[in-house]
């Protein structure tokens, strides 16, 4: 499975991204497109995380509002077999999509839950 995430937006407007390989267990985030492993554990987390989600249930195009001020905006698009994508304003946001994305903005701060932060 491949997955990229960006986040746009909010007060600083700092952009965060991250791309991540399932199979060939890496993730590569940041501005310098720092390239790190993931273990066989921390796969198997995000890819449960997508299935909790449901992430390929949710409308493709879900009834867009205008982000507020100081709102994020969140891109996801997932590749496995087939694709999809998503983009939401924070305001959007199904609840049952904030713990793939806590993990996927830890990932794309170069933060591999349950390790260690870059250093």
């Amino acid at each position: 499975m491949r997955i990229v995430f960006s986040r746009s937006g909010g007060f600083a407007n700092i952009p965060l991204q991250v791309e991540i390989d399932t199979t060939g267990q890496y993730f590569i985030f940041g501005v310098s497109r720092e390239r790190r492993p993931l273990t066989n554990e921390n796969v198997q987390r995000v890819l449960d995380l997508v299935r909790q989600s449901n992430f390929f249930s949710f409308p493709q195009q879900p009834d867009r509002r205008s982000a507020g001020p100081d709102e994020f905006t969140y891109s996801i698009s997932i590749e496995n077999g087939g694709s999809r994508a998503l983009r939401l304003s924070e305001s959007e946001l199904p609840e049952e999509l904030e713990p793939l994305l806590n993990v996927l903005e830890s990932l794309a701060k170069g933060i591999v839950p349950g390790g260690n932060p870059p250093g």
